[in-house]
């Protein structure tokens, strides 16, 4: 703009326009107003150099309590002794003020102040007392740190003035906006870094699927399924036999009991297929049930044990099922079955392609894990991006209002 244009303006009300780079945003603003920072440094300077004249007065008018007569010294000696312990404790309480006094600088009237109402709360009784005894002198000193606190506070208006106050709030908004602009570049970047590792992980994935594809249509996995499927064919025929089992002897139950309340001929043998038919029968390596059935046979039918014609048919038929021939086929096949379970089952284990396939599967599982976490980073991330870019917009709107009212610029921000 020509400084005629800004004369134009000057008498149409109009204000000047100016364009900032958001980059230069601070240090624009900075040069802008550096006078009032000049100015309100020169009437700070001034008063921290009154406020150390008035240290120095005070530890005077403090040289002078300590040296100081009674005015009336004919008093007990019990009052001059609670005198000067008292004009002692004050005295180094004064001294402790002044050293204790903090440096100037952000926070120096802050700290002042505190430091004000601790001396005032340890002083109060000393104070007080020696009144009584050193009125001028105490009186003097009372005033000195009116000043002091009165000084600061003068230092505390300028500093917070209404115009300094705006210019503050114009930094600190800029700030935050640069704040805000450094996060969502640090969130950009991030965003991008996860992309880039989900690709690798797509990848990783395709090939480690390809892996588990290969190693399914292996011929080691085949013969697995082979034997995986000659196990369970094996259990199920062996059930079968424990059924056939239990079918044989469950029936004779009720004669079992009949017949061992008779006699004690084959007591144990009866007992155990009485609590266990298939496990007495593994047992049974000879036999010997069939020798004891038959017993029970020749008793039923010399009517010793009681029954109906129906009845006693049916266990007699029941009784004729059990045969050498027929226990010992079934405990051949039984046994066969046993061996070749446990031979499925020892080739099973020495197949390497079940541990392979458990590890690909759980590596599979870990790279999938690992990408949904880091999509939901990027959604997450994505959506604080979006927010820190309306934060931004509401700062830049906060950043112009406040350098319109400060400096008298309709400021564009690019």
């Amino acid at each position: 703009m020509s400084f005629f244009e800004k004369i134009k303006d000057l008498f149409t009300g109009k204000l000047p326009e100016e364009t900032v780079s958001i980059d230069q945003l601070e240090a624009w603003f900075r040069k802008k107003v550096q006078h009032k920072f000049k100015e309100r440094d020169l009437e700070v300077d001034k008063l921290y150099r009154q406020f150390n004249m008035k240290i120095k007065e005070m530890g005077d008018i403090l040289g002078e309590l300590e040296t100081a007569e009674l005015v009336n010294p004919n008093i007990p000696a019990r009052m001059k002794n609670f005198m000067a312990g008292n004009r002692y404790n004050y005295v180094k309480q004064v001294r402790l003020f002044i050293d204790q006094i903090p440096d100037f600088g952000p926070d120096f009237v802050q700290e002042f102040q505190k430091q004000l109402d601790d001396f005032s709360k340890r002083t109060a009784r000393s104070y007080a007392i020696l009144q009584e005894f050193f009125a001028d002198q105490t009186k003097a000193i009372a005033a000195k740190i009116k000043e002091l606190d009165q000084t600061a506070k003068q230092i505390s208006r300028i500093s917070l003035s209404k115009d300094m106050l705006a210019i503050e709030n114009c930094l600190k908004t800029i700030s935050q906006i640069q704040e805000k602009r450094e996060e969502e570049k640090e969130l950009s970047q991030a965003v991008e870094k996860n992309k880039e590792e989900i690709e690798q992980l797509k990848k990783n994935i395709v090939e480690k699927a390809e892996d588990r594809k290969n190693r399914l249509e292996s011929r080691e996995y085949k013969e697995l399924m082979r034997l995986k499927k000659l196990v369970t064919d094996t259990k199920q025929e062996l059930q079968d036999i424990e059924k056939q089992v239990n079918e044989l002897f469950a029936p004779l139950f009720r004669m079992f009991r009949k017949y061992l309340k008779m006699t004690v001929a084959h007591e144990k043998l009866l007992n155990t297929y009485l609590k266990d038919p298939v496990d007495a029968f593994l047992k049974d390596t000879r036999y010997d049930v069939v020798t004891a059935v038959a017993d029970l046979k020749k008793n039923i039918e010399k009517g010793t044990i009681q029954m109906d014609k129906k009845e006693k048919k049916k266990a007699l038929d029941k009784i004729d099922a059990i045969t050498r021939e027929k226990l010992r086929s079934l405990y051949k096949r039984f046994t066969e079955l046993k061996k070749l379970a446990k031979a499925a089952d020892y080739d099973i284990k020495k197949i390497k392609v079940v541990k392979e396939l458990e590890k690909i599967g759980l590596e599979l599982d870990r790279m999938q894990s690992k990408k949904k976490k880091l999509e939901a980073e990027i959604e997450n991330w994505l959506k604080k991006e979006q927010e820190l870019k309306t934060d931004q917009e509401n700062l830049l709107l906060k950043a112009k209002q406040l350098v319109k009212n400060i400096l008298k610029i309709n400021l564009t921000i690019k």
